[in-house]
C-alpha cells in the first residue's frame, strides 16, 4: 500500500488541494474574546477516535476534548469544532440513524445528538458519569451504548432519553455490534462476550476460553462472526457464539470494517498499522502504517481513517492506496519555544527536532532532525541562540536559528533549561547542575548551586541578576528558587523550599512569576527578592509561563489548559484551550499573540483580547485535600522512573495500578489502606518497552485513569 505525504512544509503549502483542506479548517471556540489557531500544518492534533462516512462526501470524525470534524465534499474541506455543546470529553464512538440524525458518546457519560448531519450538536442526559465506549443503532428509533461500568444504556425515542440495562456480572465493555434489530454482541474485559436476541433488553454469556480483554466484534450474520482482543486473541464462530474456534493473527487488532463479504480492513492495537483480509477474516496481512484508530467506508471504493495526533487518511481505490492528511510536523513532545520577534522563532522537541519559522508560525522549516535524543530548552535573542537537552547536549546558533553547532558543556547530565544575557550563558539540569559560560558557549564552568535537586528553568532579570527554579517532583517541600546578583557566580536559596517543584520562571522588568504543581504560582514584584505564593484556583499542574508588556502573561498546564492575565497575575482568565494535550511552553510574539507547544505535535496560536472583562480572583493557598485527585505523573514522558502523586479526601482502601495499551495490568503500585492526605509513589518502568501506558487510582467510589509515556 502506498501513502502519499509531502514531508516538506513549503512544498505542502504549495499544493492547492491541501491548501483547500488545511486553509479552510474552521475553529469554533467558546471564548468570544480569544481566537485559537493550529500551527502544525493546519491540521488539528487532537486524537480522533471514531469516524463515520455517511456517503462519499459527508464524513464525521470525533475525538478528544469533544472534538468533532466534518467534511461535506469528500475530504477537500474540513471544519473542526472543539468542546462541543460545552463538553470536553473523550468521544469514543459516533453513529447515524439516517443522513441527518446521529449520536456521539464518550467520557463522563457524554451523549451528543445532531439532527442536521453534524452541523450542530446538543447534549443529552445519559444518567451516568461512566465512560460510554461504543454505540449502535438498531432501527425503529432504538439505540444502545455500552459503558466501562458494565451497564448498557438504551433509548427508544431516537436518543432523547436513556434507560439503564444491567446484564449482570462485572464487565467493562469495549465494543458493540448489532447484526439485526434484535441480535447483537458486546465484548469487554476478562474475555467477556455477551449476546442479545431481543434488542438489548436481556443478555446471555457467550464467552470464549480467554481471560484477556476483548476489543471488538464483527458479525456477517447472526451466526457467523469473530471477536478479537489483547495479546492477539482471535476467535471465530459459525453458530452464534455457542462455540468458538481460536485463530492466530498477525498482530493484535483494534477496529475492523468490511467493504464486502470477503474484503475487510483493520487497525492495529499496538503498532499504528493497517491490515487487510480477503477471505472474510480468516487471515490478515499487513498493508502499511497509517496511525489510524478507526475506519469507515462509504462504499467499496471510498473510505476514511482517523487516529492519533489528528490523523486523517483516505482511500478511493478500495484500500490499495491511502492519502495521508496528517500534519507534516511530527514530534513526540515539543518542549520549548522562543521567538526573536513577532515573525522569527524556534521550537524544540524530544525527538531531536528543531523547527524554525520566519512568518509567525504559519509554516515551519526543519533546521535539525537527528531523529534521536531530546531538546528541553531553547533561548533566542537577536542573531544568537542556544538549545539544551538530554545527555548534556548544547547547541548554538549565530544566525537566528538557521544553522546550529554542537558545544561541549563537559557533562553527560540532562540539561533542562538554558538562557543568556550579553555573553553570559547559563544552563541548568539534573542533580543541581549549573553550567556557566562567559564567551557565548565556547567554554563552560560548573557552578555550585547548593542543591542536588533538579534545576528546571532560568530567567535573566538583567546582566547581573538571575533566577533559577527547580526541585524534586511530588515531594513534600520539594521546590526551590535560587537567585544570583553577580552574573551567576554565586547563588542564594530565596525561599528555602516551596511546596512542590517549580517548573518554569519568567520575568518582565521587576515582575517575576514562577509556576508549580496543582495550580500554584509564585509572584515577585521586586526583581525576585521576595515571593508570594498564590493559587489559580485550579488543580492542574502548571508548566509554562511567559510575561509580556502591560502586565500581560500566559500560563499553560499539563492537561491542555491555558490561562491569561492582564494585571500582573492578580486575576486569570480561562482561555478555553482547544486541546487536552500536555502543554509545556508558551511564548509571546506580540502583545496579544502567543504560541503554545506540547505533546503530540501540538503548536497552538492564541490571540487574546486587549481588555479583560472576566475577573477570577486568586484563592488563598490551602493544600488540605478537599476532594480526591489523581495528578499527572512527573516527569512525563519519562525514562525509566516517574513519580505518581494523588490526594485522598478520607481514609480508606486505595489501589494504584499500571496498564498497557491493551488493558493488561502491568503493575500494582499501591493496594492498602491509606490515610487522607497527599501521597506519592515511584513507578520504575525498567524492562518495559517505549509507549503509552495508563495508571488508575481507585479509592472508594473514586476511580480515575491517566496516561503516561515511556520513552527509551
Amino acid at each position: 500500500m502506498a501513502f502519499t505525504r509531502n514531508e516538506d512544509m513549503n512544498a505542502l503549502l504549495s499544493k492547492s488541494k491541501l491548501i483547500i483542506l488545511f486553509g479552510l479548517l474552521h475553529l469554533n471556540n467558546l471564548n468570544a474574546q480569544s481566537t485559537w489557531r493550529w500551527l502544525n500544518g493546519g491540521v488539528q492534533s487532537n486524537t480522533l477516535v471514531a469516524v463515520k462516512a455517511l456517503d462519499t462526501n459527508i464524513v464525521i470524525a470525533v475525538g478528544d476534548v469533544s472534538t468533532i470534524m466534518k467534511t461535506a465534499d469528500g475530504g477537500n474541506h474540513w471544519t473542526a469544532e472543539f468542546r462541543v455543546a460545552g463538553t470536553e470529553s473523550y468521544l469514543a464512538d459516533v453513529a447515524f440513524s439516517d443522513s441527518k440524525r446521529g449520536i456521539a458518546v464518550g467520557q463522563y457519560g457524554t451523549i451528543l445528538l445532531t439532527t442536521d448531519a453534524g452541523e450542530s450538536w446538543a447534549l443529552q442526559s445519559s444518567r451516568t458519569q461512566s465512560f460510554l465506549s461504543a454505540l449502535a443503532y438498531l432501527g425503529n428509533q432504538t439505540w444502545i451504548t455500552t459503558s466501562y461500568e458494565g451497564i448498557f444504556y438504551r433509548s427508544t425515542d431516537d436518543g432523547s432519553s436513556w434507560n439503564a440495562v444491567t446484564p449482570g456480572g462485572t464487565y467493562s465493555f469495549n465494543a458493540l455490534q448489532f447484526v439485526t434489530a434484535n441480535v447483537g454482541f458486546a465484548v469487554g474485559s476478562s474475555g467477556a462476550i455477551l449476546k442479545t436476541t431481543d434488542g438489548g433488553l436481556t443478555w446471555q454469556d457467550r464467552s470464549a476460553s480467554t481471560s484477556y480483554a476483548l476489543r471488538g466484534a464483527f458479525f456477517f450474520n447472526p451466526d457467523t462472526g469473530f471477536v478479537w482482543g489483547d495479546m492477539g486473541v482471535y476467535f471465530q464462530t459459525t453458530n452464534g457464539g455457542a462455540t468458538w474456534i481460536s485463530h492466530n493473527v498477525i498482530a493484535p487488532l483494534w477496529k475492523v470494517t468490511f467493504i464486502n463479504a470477503q474484503v475487510g480492513f483493520a487497525t492495529g492495537a499496538t503498532n499504528s498499522s493497517l491490515y487487510q483480509t480477503k477471505d472474510s477474516g480468516e487471515t490478515w496481512n499487513w498493508i502499511g502504517s497509517g496511525n489510524a484508530i478507526s475506519l469507515s467506508f462509504a462504499n467499496e471504493k471510498t473510505g476514511f481513517g482517523v487516529g492519533g495526533a489528528g490523523t486523517i487518511i483516505r482511500t478511493q481505490d478500495s484500500g490499495e492506496t491511502w492519502q495521508s492528511y496528517s500534519s507534516p510536523i511530527q514530534s513526540t513532545f515539543f518542549r520549548d519555544i522562543s521567538f526573536i520577534d513577532s515573525t522569527t522563532g524556534v521550537v524544540t522537541g524530544w525527538d531531536g527536532k528543531i523547527l524554525r519559522t520566519t512568518n509567525g508560525g504559519a509554516s515551519w522549516d526543519s533546521r535539525w532532525n537527528a531523529g534521536y535524543g531530546y531538546f528541553n530548552s531553547v533561548a533566542l535573542k537577536d542573531s544568537a541562540g542556544f538549545v539544551a537537552g538530554g545527555a548534556g547536549t548544547i547547541l548554538s546558533t549565530t544566525n537566528q536559528g538557521v544553522d546550529w553547532a554542537i558545544q561541549n558543556g563537559g557533562t553527560a547530565n540532562n540539561l533542562n533549561g538554558i538562557n543568556f544575557h550579553d555573553s553570559t550563558v547559563l544552563a541548568v539540569g539534573d542533580s543541581g547542575l549549573i553550567l556557566r559560560s562567559t564567551n557565548m558557549g565556547l567554554s563552560w564552568t560548573p557552578i555550585q548551586s547548593g542543591t542536588t535537586w533538579s534545576l528546571q528553568s532560568i530567567a535573566m532579570v538583567d546582566g547581573d541578576t538571575m533566577i533559577i527554579v527547580g526541585g524534586e517532583p511530588y515531594v513534600d517541600k520539594g521546590g526551590l528558587i535560587l537567585r544570583s546578583t553577580d552574573k551567576g557566580i554565586s547563588w542564594t536559596n530565596i525561599l528555602g523550599v516551596t511546596t512542590f517543584i517549580i517548573n518554569r520562571v519568567a520575568v518582565y522588568k521587576n515582575v517575576a512569576v514562577a509556576v508549580s504543581l496543582r495550580g500554584i504560582i509564585y509572584v515577585s514584584t521586586d526583581y525576585g527578592r521576595t515571593w508570594t505564593p498564590k493559587s489559580l484556583g485550579i488543580q492542574d499542574d502548571l508548566y509554562g509561563i511567559t510575561l509580556g508588556s502591560k502586565g500581560n502573561g500566559i500560563i499553560c498546564t499539563g492537561s491542555g489548559g491555558v490561562y491569561s492575565t492582564s494585571d500582573t497575575g492578580k486575576s486569570w482568565i480561562d482561555e478555553k484551550s482547544v486541546t487536552a494535550s500536555w502543554l509545556y511552553s508558551v511564548c509571546y510574539l506580540k502583545s496579544n499573540t502567543t504560541i503554545t507547544v506540547g505533546l503530540y505535535s501540538t503548536i497552538l496560536q492564541l490571540i487574546t483580547s486587549t481588555s479583560t472583562t472576566v475577573n477570577q480572583s486568586l484563592s488563598s493557598l490551602n493544600l488540605t485535600p478537599k476532594q480526591y485527585r489523581l495528578n499527572q505523573n512527573y516527569p512525563n514522558p519519562f525514562n525509566p522512573s516517574t513519580v505518581i502523586s494523588y490526594e485522598l479526601q478520607t481514609n480508606g482502601i486505595v489501589t494504584l495500578e499500571i496498564y498497557d495499551m491493551l488493558g493488561r495490568r502491568i503493575a500494582t503500585l499501591v493496594s492498602e489502606r491509606e490515610d487522607a492526605g497527599i501521597h506519592s509513589v515511584t513507578f520504575n518502568a525498567s524492562g518495559l518497552s517505549s509507549g503509552i501506558y495508563f495508571y488508575r487510582l481507585t479509592a472508594g467510589n473514586f476511580v480515575k485513569t491517566k496516561k503516561l509515556m515511556l520513552i527509551r
